[in-house]
């Protein structure tokens, strides 16, 4: 069957959204374009003697005026203080339990204060549900509103672009992007309207992501990676089981998924054991690092994007696990595929068998990307080596 791509991009919840990027892009270079080639005509008309103007494209700025205002900050004397927040309203305040995302802003606020700088998360009543190993300081947004309104230097991170209580609050945005799944379908309005009124610096948590932004909104974009803390993720290899299989749970297919893996691998005189990972963070670690190999079998929640954001593969080689897992965008920017890792397309699951199978008949295999993946995690995935572009991208 023909598909029309262009009656697809269309047929969008943000079509309409679309079509006003487009828009602004068309009349502003149509009035770039018009006024080169009118002064063009005149010099020639009036065989003016003026230094032809070398012909240079608009700066991005078809959003909003305000875009580019907002993007270079004063900045005072004095440290700012920055605030990182999901809380979208009441209900959904920040503070939930086994959320990626909330993780990774609490890392970010820790590196922050690693660095001696005044952070705090922000949370709709100022609480949280206790998951994580180390909590960071979390203030309500009551008391965030006081600290806006004071006209304190302060800087305002989210990753949730209907975090509508924090950002309505905000006088700007600081926006670290981890999903398309999201960001492409349900919030690319929120960001069409952030674009134009709040934003002054984007980051995508893959270069996806990165790339994505800057093709839909024309604005630079920075790329900060998952962040781990490497303080607790650790291995143990006293622990450590060389028949075990990590995995965690990815919706109503996972068991039989593993099932169809457990059978075949016994089909194949392969002794086995398939080890559902879960709980706190504590938990998980314990847990994790007692697996010879991490089985990723989560495939997204988009189907063409899938996952954004790699934290289970990330962490489970910092335990000295070796990850197998699907060709996602932020599962592909940790893992090259038989180097530190196994990256099999989505759907293939006879492939992930296959990878399986090869690896248990074959401890040296296991010990060198086991090995591979240390070397890199210690030459770029450090909390510390976020440091550089967290800067940047906070205008600190």
């Amino acid at each position: 069957m023909r598909i029309n791509k262009y009656r697809i991009f269309w047929a969008t919840p943000n079509s309409y959204a679309r079509l006003k990027i487009s828009l602004k892009r068309l009349v502003i270079c149509m009035f770039y374009d018009i006024s080169y080639f009118s002064k063009l005509i005149c010099r020639i008309i009036t065989k003016s003697n003026i230094k032809q103007e070398k012909y240079s494209p608009p700066i991005n700025n078809f959003l909003s005026n305000n875009t580019y205002k907002h993007s270079i900050l004063e900045i005072n004397n004095h440290r700012p203080i920055i605030f990182a927040s999901a809380c979208e309203s009441e209900r959904h305040g920040g503070g939930q339990k086994y959320n990626g995302g909330l993780k990774e802003l609490n890392l970010l606020v820790r590196l922050l204060r690693d660095n001696h700088y005044e952070a705090f998360l922000v949370t709709y009543d100022g609480n949280y549900e206790k998951w994580l190993v180390d909590h960071q300081p979390c203030i309500s947004l009551a008391e965030y509103k006081k600290i806006v309104d004071s006209d304190k230097n302060i800087r305002s991170v989210t990753s949730w672009a209907k975090a509508k209580s924090f950002i309505s609050i905000s006088k700007h945005i600081y926006f670290w992007d981890m999903e398309l799944a999201y960001s492409e379908n349900s919030h690319f309005k929120n960001f069409l309207n952030l674009y134009n009124k709040k934003i002054i610096n984007i980051a995508g948590i893959s270069r996806t992501i990165q790339a994505w932004h800057m093709a839909n909104f024309g604005k630079p974009s920075y790329v900060i990676p998952s962040m781990v803390d490497e303080r607790y993720w650790i291995p143990n290899p006293a622990a450590r089981i060389s028949n075990r299989i990590g995995y965690m749970h990815e919706g109503t297919q996972t068991e039989k998924l593993i099932d169809l893996f457990n059978k075949k691998l016994l089909s194949q005189k392969v002794d086995v054991e398939f080890y559902n990972i879960k709980g706190t963070e504590n938990e998980v670690i314990q847990k994790m690092q007692t697996c010879n190999i991490f089985l990723s079998i989560n495939q997204g929640k988009d189907n063409l994007w899938g996952e954004g954001c790699p934290i289970p593969l990330i962490e489970s080689q910092y335990t000295g696990a070796v990850t197998v897992g699907y060709d996602l965008i932020g599962n592909r920017e940790i893992v090259i595929n038989g180097f530190n890792g196994i990256l099999v397309p989505r759907s293939r699951h006879d492939l992930i068998f296959i990878n399986l199978l090869n690896l248990l008949n074959n401890p040296p295999l296991i010990d060198e990307i086991r090995n591979n993946a240390n070397l890199l995690l210690n030459k770029i995935h450090k909390l510390s080596h976020r440091w550089t572009v967290v800067k940047e991208f906070l205008n600190l």
